[in-house]
């Protein structure tokens, strides 16, 4: 949750670059750094790697992100390795109590077991939220939390593009690239932990509608549909989610 709060101390700075701000925005970063450090989790470490991965493949194009990727992964090498059997016996519980809700998927695969019902079918929930929603929702209710997902994320990305080469757009950029980073680091933040109902996961989409409203306020032609590409896209996101998460705890659950 605060590790994805980063890219808004850098449109911070970006909006009105001075030397007070610039300090506050490092203390920020600092004191966000510190607590995630010290928090000794993983998922945390990763997303706020993956936060600054959105910057610098921002900055670096292609490149950037084959670094970002490299260095990820090295950086999770790391982080598991330096925690050694605790971590291996932890991810060993995730994916036992994640492959328990791919099993409630399969013997209710439309509309799962019921909203909130996870524990009632499991002493444990699922710490995956993509395992959780598949559970409790079925694949109708996947369906529609990834496409909630995905236009969120569709939201930025189109206004980024339209406003990339306006220089009196300036600060739609800013915020454009500080919501797809807080948005990516949310979506691999929510791998790990069960928020398909978390308040914290919805303010964070909820940013990405107000930004919409905001934008269409000032541009009438600012326009982000969902059309038939769109029901494809999301469409093939669910099944590959679906499938890659019962292939993944299958194999892992052995």
């Amino acid at each position: 949750t605060i590790a994805v709060t980063l890219p808004f101390l850098v449109v911070f700075v970006q909006l009105k670059r001075t030397r007070r701000r610039v300090l506050l925005a490092l203390l920020g970063a600092t004191i966000v750094t510190l607590c995630v450090l010290y928090s000794k989790s993983r998922g945390g470490q990763l997303v706020m790697i993956s936060v600054g991965g959105v910057y610098f493949v921002h900055r670096f194009k292609l490149r950037g992100l084959v670094l970002s990727l490299a260095a990820g992964a090295a950086l999770f090498v790391v982080i598991v390795g330096a925690r050694g059997d605790e971590a291996a016996q932890s991810s060993a519980e995730r994916i036992a109590h994640m492959h328990e809700g791919m099993l409630m998927f399969k013997y209710s695969p439309v509309l799962g077991v019921g909203a909130e019902q996870y524990t009632e079918h499991h002493y444990m929930t699922a710490h995956n939220a993509y395992v959780l929603t598949v559970a409790e929702t079925g694949g109708v209710g996947m369906f529609f939390w990834v496409a909630i997902l995905y236009l969120s994320m569709k939201i930025p990305l189109i206004a980024y593009l339209r406003y990339r080469r306006r220089p009196e757009h300036a600060e739609l950029r800013y915020w454009s690239v500080a919501l797809i980073a807080a948005l990516v680091g949310t979506y691999l933040g929510i791998f790990f932990l069960s928020f398909t109902w978390h308040y914290m996961l919805w303010c964070y989409l909820a940013l990405s509608g107000a930004f919409y409203r905001a934008i269409k306020l000032h541009d009438d032609g600012f326009k982000v549909s969902f059309r038939f590409f769109d029901f494809a896209a999301v469409s093939v996101l669910t099944v590959g989610l679906i499938g890659g998460l019962f292939v993944l705890t299958t194999l892992l659950n052995r």
